[in-house]
């Protein structure tokens, strides 16, 4: 487990309304690789590598990630060619997942196709994350059946997956999204790990729309009753953490 220096200080960031990671924009890791590489990092540059068959497919990939996460607008056609079906899944997914990036509705409903014929439960989880951050209900099945899981590791990758689908629990009603409540019952799993993964969601979950009096009985609870000397700790700096908020949302009022 991550030691409580690393949460207090996520849970500072979260005090100071700033994200813990701001120095480095999310594609600058893959662009220096690609540079490492000698490949070009402008947007005609990674489109063309993109589209190259020739290429290596990680190198591929990483172009489409790019030109996903930095809103190259000029590339979604590109990116639209390559969902076709000669095309690796791995580039087709990417290139859907560029494409709802970059605002096209082709991509998410191409993201939608493929998350039911995902084969690895992982790879699934993480589509029907990514489906939630776009506003689509459509893979939640596969984020609740994560958090219900025999399996450890998909009961702990299920946190991240449920927490997009929160704001979309009132809008998609007939869905029936409960990601709220598989995230509070998920402070109660027997795996210390889970229940730190989701003290660390806690506060984005918060943000996203989960209500600080559905979630903070049992965060009080943990404070007192948890196995785990450091998950005590680290949900007694999250209690601290929120009321600063409070406090701190009082006086600008």
């Amino acid at each position: 487990m991550i030691s409580i220096v690393v949460l207090l200080s996520a849970i500072l960031m979260a005090l100071q309304d700033r994200p813990a990671r701001t120095a480095e924009t999310p594609w600058h890791d893959l662009e220096a690789e690609l540079r490492q590489q000698g490949k070009p990092t402008d947007a005609r540059s990674l489109t063309r590598l993109a589209a190259s068959e020739s290429e290596n497919e990680g190198t591929r990939w990483m172009a489409i990630e790019v030109l996903g996460l930095r809103g190259d607008k000029q590339a979604i056609e590109t990116m639209n060619a390559l969902l076709r079906p000669s095309e690796s899944r791995l580039i087709r997914e990417s290139a859907a997942l560029a494409l709802a990036r970059l605002g096209d509705r082709r991509g998410i409903a191409a993201l939608e196709q493929m998350v039911g014929s995902a084969e690895d439960p992982e790879r699934r989880l993480s589509l029907a994350g990514h489906l939630a951050e776009f506003g689509s209900p459509v893979g939640y099945k596969y984020a609740r059946q994560a958090a219900l899981s025999e399996t450890e590791r998909l009961r702990y990758l299920s946190v991240g997956a449920l927490v997009p689908f929160i704001p979309l629990e009132a809008a998609f009603k007939e869905e029936r999204i409960d990601a709220s409540d598989r995230l509070v019952a998920l402070l109660q799993d027997k795996s210390p790990d889970v229940r730190q993964e989701v003290l660390l969601y806690l506060s984005l979950a918060v943000e996203k729309g989960l209500p600080i009096q559905r979630v903070r009985p049992q965060v009080e609870s943990m404070t007192r009753q948890d196995k785990e000397p450091s998950l005590k700790e680290a949900a007694r700096l999250l209690l601290i953490a929120w009321d600063e908020k409070l406090r701190q949302s009082k006086s600008k009022g």
